[in-house]
């Protein structure tokens, strides 16, 4: 039974009332019983002989559930994926190490002239970020990928793709010294830190 609950698709187990699954299977149950013991516990019975309590057997049941119960949990911990999660995990790995060098601009000394600065949001900023969003696209596609993960890529896409706006406009702000950006640099900002505050 294990087995066979296992293999129903998601959607279609949601759609069966909960009681008819025990239900099918107590049928089973009861009808392998009184085809193999039916008459031997008939027989039984008749000579007056004794049978188990009926809490007696709650427990043995209860002891039963509890096997099942751990049954079922190591096989959906050890269970194979049916998604690639190797490719997904190495996606994320190498975005966060894209983040990470693009992030060193906020490391940047205090005294580096605004040439340093343009420089490296150009040269490694804004082409990180982009490797990176590269990269997000690529792994939200995978085939079978859980729902709750897309959503999570999906929020990290609007991350980089917001991260490579502010980065160029701020290379923009230094470029032309000037402070028509700011405000659209602050609302992008408030945005990654709402979008982290989900993650």
């Amino acid at each position: 039974m294990l087995v066979f609950v296992f293999q129903i698709p998601e959607d279609i187990i949601e759609k069966i009332p909960k009681p008819v699954i025990p239900a099918i299977y107590t049928g089973i149950i009861a009808l392998v019983v009184e085809l193999m013991h039916g008459e031997i516990l008939k027989k039984h019975k008749k000579e007056g002989g004794a049978f188990y309590s009926f809490w007696k057997a709650a427990g043995i049941g209860l002891i039963g559930l509890a096997v099942f119960l751990g049954g079922a949990a190591t096989y959906g911990y050890y269970e194979v994926a049916d998604w690639d999660v190797q490719a997904h995990d190495s996606g994320l790995k190498q975005f966060e190490k894209c983040e990470e060098e693009a992030m060193k601009l906020y490391s940047l000394p205090d005294n580096v002239q605004n040439k340093e600065v343009m420089a490296f949001i150009e040269q490694i900023g804004i082409p990180k970020w982009k490797e990176g969003l590269d990269i997000l696209n690529r792994i939200n596609v995978i085939e079978g990928i859980p729902e709750e993960l897309q959503i999570q890529n999906s929020l990290l896409i609007e991350y980089a793709r917001l991260r490579i706006e502010a980065f160029e406009l701020m290379l923009k702000a230094i470029k032309y010294e000037t402070t028509e950006y700011d405000d659209t640099i602050y609302k992008k900002h408030a945005r990654i830190d709402e979008i982290i505050g989900q993650l």
